[in-house]
C-alpha cells in the first residue's frame, strides 16, 4: 500500500540485525521523501556492509540518513557517520557521530602501516567520491610553452591555449629555471 496521507506509520521488513529508533527512521524518512507518496512497509536491507533503506528509488544507509535527522541537515559528501561502537549495524543516536572524512580517516588508520596496495585502493576512492573538487593534472610539455613564450604569448595566453589556470603554467614556468632566464630576458 502506498501511503499518500502520511498519517499511517511505516512499517519495518528487516533484513538485517539493524538496531536504530523506529520513530526517529520514520520521521527521517518522510523528511527525506519531501511529500512524495511511500510504500507503507519499507524493506531494512544490507547495501555494501550497512543497513539502508530505498527512497524515492535511491538506496540510502540508515546510519547517514538518520545522522542528516539528528544534525537538521544534509550532510556534505566529505563528511562521513561515525559508528561509535563500531558495530556497522548499530544505528542509534548515542552510537552515530558526524565527522569529516579526514578525521575519520585518523581515528581509524592512527598507528597502522599501510601497504601499497591499500594505498592505491584509498586513492582510487577518493577520486571517485562525489562532490569533491579534483585539480585536473595536465602534462603541458616545456617546448611547448618554450615556444609560445618566444611567439610573445603571456602567461594568460598560454594558460587559454592549454585550457588550464595561468597558475599552472606559473609553476611550470618556474620548475624550468631556462623558461624563467628567458623571459627576464625578454
Amino acid at each position: 500500500m502506498t501511503l499518500y496521507n502520511q498519517k499511517l506509520p511505516i512499517l519495518f521488513d528487516h533484513k538485517t540485525q539493524a538496531l536504530f529508533c523506529g520513530d526517529d527512521l520514520q520521521e527521517a524518512m518522510l523528511l527525506k521523501a519531501d511529500g512524495k507518496p511511500m510504500q507503507q512497509v519499507k524493506v531494512i536491507f544490507l547495501y555494501g556492509r550497512y543497513p539502508a533503506v530505498s527512497i524515492g528509488g535511491k538506496k540510502i544507509h540508515i546510519h547517514r540518513l538518520l545522522g542528516e535527522y539528528y544534525a537538521c541537515r544534509e550532510l556534505f559528501p566529505c563528511e562521513i557517520v561515525h559508528h561509535i561502537n563500531g558495530n556497522c549495524c548499530d544505528a542509534r543516536r548515542g552510537n552515530l557521530k558526524i565527522m569529516w572524512a579526514g578525521e575519520h580517516a585518523t581515528l581509524h588508520l592512527t598507528g597502522r602501516k599501510l601497504t601499497p596496495a591499500q594505498c592505491q585502493v584509498i586513492a582510487e576512492r577518493n577520486r571517485s567520491r562525489e562532490g569533491i573538487p579534483r585539480k585536473k593534472k595536465l602534462n603541458i610539455p616545456r617546448r611547448a610553452i618554450e615556444q609560445l613564450r618566444s611567439d610573445g604569448l603571456s602567461i594568460n595566453a598560454i594558460a587559454k591555449h592549454f585550457g588550464c589556470d595561468w597558475s599552472s603554467i606559473k609553476s611550470r614556468t618556474t620548475d624550468n629555471p631556462e623558461l624563467l632566464e628567458k623571459q627576464a630576458n625578454e
